[in-house]
């Protein structure tokens, strides 16, 4: 008998895209919350990550395709996982809700109240378009998850076709929006930085 490609009959992608959204702002609220526990450790990691504070500036071109590569690499990865009922996608957002609100903890820490302007400023230009395609993945790959647990229970459908019809998501509409990101985080993330805190 021929399977069946069920294009998201047992979940609408608008409600996992606001359970993406749920789980991310309740990461990002716990991270700030308890980032004064975590704090050290994250800036420990960062600072063997990235380097000192005399590591030098980054090109902005080398530094958008580091970022537009990063983030597509892991968008792209995080659709086919999710075939393991959806968990990876489920920790992959709520990391990094977690992590926004470690860094607003610390930019409060460092800045006082002005600090989450300081985030806002520093996000919001690249995030919209960022965590649109993270957002868009991360629900793609959870239904990708739901679509296995439908097949393990005896329902006619194509997890295969599944994966396929998210991953053209993922070339036309994720891709262009990771690129957007990655230039505007490069380039003009700095600059509006630069004129509202001005070093």
């Amino acid at each position: 008998m021929e399977e069946k490609n069920y294009p998201a009959q047992s979940s609408s992608l608008k409600v996992i895209l606001a359970f993406i959204v749920l789980c991310f702002s309740f990461s990002a609220i716990l991270g700030y919350l308890y980032g004064g526990e975590v704090a050290e450790v994250v800036e420990e990691v960062l600072r063997r990550i990235f380097g000192g504070e005399g590591s030098g500036e980054i090109n902005p071109f080398f530094l958008t395709l580091l970022i537009f590569v990063n983030n597509a690499v892991k968008s792209f990865l995080i659709i086919p996982l999710g075939a393991l009922l959806a968990i990876p996608p489920i920790l992959f957002i709520t990391f990094n809700g977690f992590l926004l609100g470690v860094f607003t903890y610390l930019s409060v820490k460092k800045l006082g109240e002005i600090g989450f302007l300081y985030i806002l400023i520093a996000i919001i230009p690249h995030g919209v378009f960022e965590l649109s395609a993270v957002f868009l993945s991360s629900a793609l790959s959870i239904r990708v998850g739901l679509t296995v647990f439908l097949k393990f229970k005896g329902k006619n459908i194509s997890v295969s076709s599944e994966i396929r019809r998210d991953l053209k998501t993922y070339l036309h509409k994720i891709l262009p929006l990771l690129i957007i990101a990655a230039i505007i985080e490069a380039f003009i993330t700095p600059a509006i930085i630069s004129i509202f805190f001005p070093t």
